[in-house]
């Protein structure tokens, strides 16, 4: 039977090779790990291009100059008009000063003082008049009025000799009522 049990097994039996231990060097050396990075473009700020205008600096318009002191440079009228002045909004340290060494529009064809006429379209009524209070120039008129004087005033920037709002005396009141008075 011994040789039916050794014929009838399929198996044969092939000697396996000697386990060699490989050798221990230490701790495992690890993998760098590579981080996921997009390229970008970086950006190449173009600088403000300050105009040689005809007119007068801001800054140098005493009224102009005090109510640009009063500003902030996050307030929306002064990135609008900086928007405006030098068709992109400015850094938040040079806003200011950009808008002080502005002195008009240079030269302007038809087309592009269209462009600055429908910028200024945009704006409300309540904000063209911001500007010209900015400006020290009568706050009176409807919208195409107020653009035109605004308009005016950006090609040739001049004093305009009113005397600012914040320099008007206020008017004495008296009591309206003189029964109520102490006495």
């Amino acid at each position: 039977m011994s040789s039916s049990d050794e014929s009838s097994d399929s198996e044969i039996y092939i000697p396996r090779d000697p386990v060699v231990p490989l050798p221990v060097t230490g701790p495992r050396e690890r993998k760098k790990t590579e981080r996921f990075t997009i390229a970008v473009p970086e950006k190449t700020e173009k600088p403000i291009v300050i105009y040689k205008g005809k007119g007068t600096k801001l800054g140098k318009i005493p009224a102009v100059n005090s109510n640009l002191d009063k500003l902030k440079a996050i307030d929306e009228i002064a990135k609008g008009l900086h928007r405006i002045l030098f068709g992109k909004s400015g850094v938040t340290k040079t806003l200011k000063s950009n808008l002080r060494e502005f002195n008009g529009f240079p030269a302007m064809d038809e087309h592009e003082e269209e462009a600055v006429e429908e910028k200024l379209g945009k704006w409300t009524v309540g904000g063209l008049r911001e500007l010209l209070e900015l400006f020290n120039l009568q706050t009176v008129g409807d919208k195409d009025a107020i653009i035109d004087r605004l308009m005016v005033f950006l090609k040739k920037p001049k004093d305009s000799g009113l005397t600012p709002a914040a320099q008007k005396k206020p008017k004495k009141r008296r009591p309206r009522n003189r029964r109520y008075r102490r006495r």
